[in-house]
């Protein structure tokens, strides 16, 4: 693995700083427009490439190996989490998914997808580890996937590096957790440093 590839595996995730604290009140907006005004309005540390574009990465499988297509008319928003295997960063956020976005399952999903080489990272499922215990709760609207890599799997590469250069060149991914905010209609809306907090701020 090239030395680029180090710096983005153990690259530290941006420290998140609020700039504006943000609330909503009742009104008669149905929900759904509820929301995306929120999107709108929530202000967090953020990246600003590819907002307005489509999210044009395709090709998941499952952890039964099966190919996935992404569906972004479930929820109202979903967020796209771009992660790997030991990335405490990753860790800390993905272990508090599951109390901020249960039963909301119409206003978000969030679908985690690993870089990680398919074996590396179905093993973190089938091996029980105590860090990775957040992973085994099944949440309704919090799916995982793994992009599938067109690598010789003998290599044994602890990340799929071609589609690593995939969402670098279209994605402009850097480090990780790298997070996407998708519309209903696969455009991305946002681009928060920290899915935690962004969720937080949407109140929803």
């Amino acid at each position: 693995m090239s030395k680029n590839y180090f710096i983005v595996y153990y690259r530290f995730y941006i420290a998140v700083s609020f700039l504006f604290v943000f609330n909503i009140g009742c009104n008669n907006q149905p929900k759904s427009d509820q929301i995306a005004e929120k999107v709108k309005q929530v202000q967090v540390e953020s990246l600003n490439q590819h907002i307005g574009e489509r999210f044009d990465i395709s090709m998941f499988t499952d952890t039964s190996g099966k190919a996935v297509e992404i569906d972004f008319g479930v929820s109202d928003i979903t967020i796209i989490d771009f992660w790997i295997n030991e990335c405490p960063p990753c860790n800390k956020e993905m272990s508090q998914f599951k109390k901020l976005i249960e039963g909301k399952e119409s206003e978000i999903t969030i679908i985690s997808i690993s870089v990680s080489s398919y074996d590396f990272w179905k093993s973190l499922f089938t091996e029980k580890s105590e860090r990775y215990s957040f992973l085994t709760t099944e949440v309704a609207n919090w799916k995982h996937l793994n992009l599938k890599s067109r690598e010789n799997i003998n290599l044994k590469n602890p990340i799929s590096t071609d589609r690593l250069d995939e969402i670098t060149n279209k994605l402009s991914v850097s480090f990780f957790p790298s997070y996407f905010v998708i519309d209903k209609n696969g455009k991305i809306i946002a681009r928060p440093i920290s899915a935690v907090e962004y969720i937080q701020k949407l109140k929803i």
